[in-house]
């Protein structure tokens, strides 16, 4: 009778025994330390062909804090640096190891500045002048210009939306993004006249049939600076790696991003965040 009772004791267990030990049931457990203590139970090769076993991330949302740093070209070639800071959140999917999901984003710059510059030199404030007597007096032909005209734009955020796709390796995520939208951004235009002349008075005298004019006073230019807010769209593509710690992750990813303002800003970047999942 006892042996009876324990053979059908040993013949109950065992459904519920393989069941606990496939990775469909590993995928229902809901808290992630005994998920993963799930995984670890399994064997190396638990399906023909699979290979070692690698506890996947799961379907989930996440926020997370990043920093970034590296270079900005314009469109004139002008480089500079940038850093940002940045904030994001989204959703992930997954097929197997295969990853799908979104991510809205935002940068904020700390020091990302773009500009260009362009300086134009015609004139000479002490030549003489003849023009025949029935010509427009010339005196503005004495004015000699030397301007500088710089633009810069200093980015104040920059929300995008991108979609996401990856390879879970491990406990490691690669993954690749792209995605657009919009930057807005603080541009100064800086007008800097203060090595011209400008003639402000002139003496002239008849010569053959016209008048030999020279410029006898002068004043200096004077430099202007004026401000605006500008809202420019924005492409952007980048790709990295992130590790997962259970519920949290920490994500290093390289980027370029490129703005279409009147000069347009070609920003490459390299960063690291941390994430947290829920």
């Amino acid at each position: 009778m006892l042996k009876f009772i324990f053979v059908l004791t040993f013949a109950t267990a065992i459904p519920s025994f393989a069941a606990a030990n496939t990775i469909e049931y590993c995928r229902t457990v809901q808290d992630d330390t005994s998920r993963l203590s799930c995984y670890d139970g399994l064997p190396s090769a638990s399906e023909p062909g699979s290979g070692p076993i690698n506890p996947p991330f799961s379907t989930d949302w996440y926020v997370g804090v990043g920093a970034f740093g590296g270079a900005s070209v314009n469109d004139a070639g002008n480089a500079s640096g940038s850093s940002a800071v940045s904030i994001y959140g989204g959703r992930n999917w997954f097929d197997g190891h295969t990853m799908y999901g979104f991510e809205v984003s935002s940068q904020t710059g700390l020091a990302s500045r773009d500009g260009a510059s362009d300086r134009a030199q015609y004139g000479n404030i002490n030549q003489s002048i003849w023009t025949h007597w029935s010509d427009p007096w010339p005196f503005d032909q004495f004015d000699q210009i030397d301007r500088t005209t710089s633009t810069t734009h200093q980015d104040i955020i920059s929300p995008t939306i991108s979609g996401r796709v990856g390879r879970q390796i491990g406990r490691t995520l690669v993954f690749g993004r792209a995605g657009a939208g919009v930057a807005v951004a603080v541009s100064e235009r800086i007008v800097d006249d203060r090595n011209s002349r400008y003639c402000d008075g002139w003496s002239g005298f008849w010569w053959t049939d016209g008048m030999i004019y020279n410029c006898i006073s002068s004043y200096g230019g004077t430099r202007t600076k004026d401000s605006r807010l500008t809202v420019s769209p924005l492409v952007t593509i980048g790709a990295g790696v992130e590790v997962d710690l259970d519920a949290f992750s920490v994500r290093f990813e390289g980027e370029a991003r490129h703005t279409f303002r009147d000069s347009g800003i070609t920003q490459w970047q390299i960063g690291t965040g941390l994430l947290r999942r829920f």
